[in-house]
């Protein structure tokens, strides 16, 4: 795909060859992650076939049998949806779907990351979406902890923001917690 973009990018043939290509992958998760890959690199001119594209990776998330690879794909794929408030709103469904999915993964640390990764992107979207989203995880006593660790990542990033937009006033929280988003966001340089 990359190649593509650099030598071919205004022939449509060529990217829905690669398209084509790519629904032939045998893994479902390759074949998700090659379209995604797919989507991210074709030029603005051929948005229908980059929603199309995003359409079949979309589709294809429910048959990848690990919890893990689902959500990460999912967190993949929401990332490329948007553009418009209708992409927008595919990508808060998938974040959803994929913040329930999260529950499943075995891996504690691993869903933790996921988990924070998702309110990440969600925050990216909207703010009161993130909100939502932690409200979904439900009042099971042995889901407590991952709801509290979605509370800290939601004021993490409300707190960041803040910094971004030099309303210092509207921190909440120690010298800790505005040295950790400092170093976030030198990090992120």
């Amino acid at each position: 795909a990359y190649v593509s973009k650099l030598s071919s990018e205004g022939n449509s043939h060529v990217w829905e060859d690669l398209f084509e290509r790519a629904k032939n992958i045998p893994n479902t998760s390759d074949s998700v992650y090659v379209l995604s890959a797919i989507s991210e690199t074709l030029p603005p001119k051929l948005s229908g076939l980059r929603a199309e594209v995003l359409q079949e990776a979309s589709k294809r998330l429910a048959s990848i049998p690990s919890h893990i690879d689902r959500v990460r794909r999912a967190l993949v794929i929401s990332k490329l949806y948007s553009t418009s408030e209708v992409e927008k709103t595919v990508a808060k469904k998938l974040l959803k779907n994929a913040m329930r999915e999260s529950f499943d993964i075995k891996d504690r640390d691993e869903a933790e990351r996921v988990r924070k990764q998702i309110i990440d992107t969600a925050y990216s979207f909207d703010d009161e979406f993130a909100a939502s989203l932690m409200e979904d995880i439900d009042e099971d006593p042995a889901r407590a902890h991952a709801k509290a660790n979605a509370r800290q990542n939601l004021k993490f990033q409300k707190n960041r923001s803040a910094l971004v937009e030099k309303s210092a006033g509207s921190i909440q929280g120690s010298a800790e917690d505005l040295g950790a988003i400092s170093w976030d966001l030198l990090g992120s340089l």
